[in-house]
């Protein structure tokens, strides 16, 4: 199964969702798909607090397969340069947006890590709904749930994995199964 490679982008100063913001997350996304082996890099989710967006980056193989690592060590070492990538015209560089790769605690290569931050245990129901494009024998309703501690959109997160779900190279591929995104969770089969 492919999965996708994150990259989180910081506004300290906030205004994530701004027309200038989203210039410069245009530019980072161009950017990450110009990186070996990338299918394809979705849409930027915003972040409720509005200091941070979301993308992915979408491998043509498996994240298995070393090719993978090549794809991650290229965005870490030569990705989004958010300074090239804003224009002279844009505020003073502490507002500037930093992507950062989440770094892997040495303890969680060893054994479980845990988070010190607190689940609410609370979700909200993604209110979107999307057919599959990929024909199969077989459509799996489903639902996406998102933890209200997380900070995200569920209507974006749940974009974000129909995406997923719903490419060719994935599941759907094979012609047996696709997924279809649903707000009813009476009518789903499956919940995300």
């Amino acid at each position: 199964a492919l999965g996708p490679v994150r990259v989180l982008v910081t506004f300290p100063d906030g205004g994530a969702d701004s027309t200038q913001s989203r210039t410069v997350l245009d530019a980072i996304g161009q950017r990450m798909a110009q990186g070996p082996n990338v299918a394809q890099v979705t849409p930027a989710v915003i972040g409720k607090d509005n200091n941070s967006a979301l993308m992915s980056a979408v491998l043509s193989v498996d994240p298995e397969d070393f090719r993978a690592r090549e794809s991650v060590d290229w965005l870490r070492a030569d990705g989004p340069a958010p300074a090239a990538a804003t224009p002279a015209a844009t505020p003073a560089p502490s507002a500037a947006p930093t992507p950062t790769a989440a770094p892997i605690p040495d303890e969680a290569r060893r054994s479980v890590w845990r988070s010190d931050a607190t689940a609410s245990r609370v979700f909200a129901l993604a209110e979107a709904t999307a057919s599959p494009t990929v024909k199969a024998a077989r459509t799996n309703a489903y639902t996406v749930e998102v933890e209200t501690s997380v900070g995200l959109d569920p209507a974006a997160v749940a974009r974000e994995v129909h995406a997923i779900l719903d490419d060719p190279r994935g599941w759907a591929g094979y012609g047996r199964n696709n997924f279809q995104l649903v707000a009813d969770p009476k009518k789903a089969a499956l919940r995300v």
